[in-house]
């Protein structure tokens, strides 16, 4: 018996591992499961923000470049929505606080990379998304505000010295009120894009909402399948002490 109890702790450690990953495709895949056709669907929430989130496709999902597997992350973005899925009988969700999500992009907005595409599937705390709607119709209410202040920080700028950006992608809003182009693909105002490592970003003035920076990409920028990247002239804010990108 005494030889028992000392497995116990092994055991539990492999359920940990188990059920999240490889279990998951298990408990969730099943023939309901791999059929969107059969889910029913509870309420919806509109997405207030750029997010991760885990993918809980059990044989993944593509983007229009490429596929994310099982257990990857992806992005969010605001103006996409999540609906609960009421049609599953996964053990594991069943005993989690989180709740089981499908995703829809944003209108007109096809994923990229990491921009999670139509139908991706995750799990999100309940308190979070009993919060999305509240924050999304802020953000929504607040938008002609904020062009209004871009427009103005851009139309009288106090430019900064050039800081080289050296993570190989930081994830920003752009917040060019017109939006902008990129390798064929829109970017909205408030939608998200990707600097990256080699290119250079100048603040343009400092605003209640933070400091305004632009982004000049590196010379050699190239689409890398990683998502939308930012296109030159890109501004967003950083909020907060501004971020050192040397």
């Amino acid at each position: 018996m005494n030889r028992l109890w000392r497995w116990v702790p092994l055991l539990l450690a492999a359920v940990l591992v188990y059920v999240p990953m490889s279990g998951w495709k298990v408990l969730y895949g099943t023939e309901e499961g791999d059929n969107p056709a059969a889910r029913t669907y509870g309420a919806e929430y509109r997405v207030p923000g750029f997010e991760w989130a885990v993918v809980l496709n059990p044989d993944g999902i593509r983007t229009s470049d490429v596929k994310l597997g099982f257990y990857d992350r992806c992005l969010m973005r605001y103006r996409g929505s999540v609906r609960e899925i009421t049609s599953h009988y996964s053990w594991y969700a069943s005993l989690s606080r989180d709740t089981l999500v499908e995703y829809t992009a944003p209108p007109e907005a096809p994923a990229a990379g990491t921009l999670c595409p139509d139908g991706a599937v995750f799990l999100l705390p309940k308190a979070e998304l009993d919060g999305f709607d509240g924050r999304f119709a802020e953000r929504e209410a607040y938008e002609g505000q904020l062009a209004a202040e871009v427009q103005a920080a851009l139309s009288a700028p106090r430019r900064g010295a050039a800081q080289v950006v050296e993570d190989s992608v930081h994830w920003v809003e752009a917040v060019n009120p017109d939006g902008l182009e990129s390798f064929g693909y829109r970017i909205a105002f408030l939608d998200v894009c990707g600097i990256e490592a080699g290119g250079t970003v100048q603040a343009i003035q400092e605003t209640a909402e933070g400091t305004l920076l632009a982004y000049i990409p590196a010379t050699d920028a190239s689409f890398r399948g990683i998502g939308i990247p930012c296109p030159a002239n890109t501004v967003f804010f950083e909020h907060g002490p501004q971020r050192h990108y040397y």
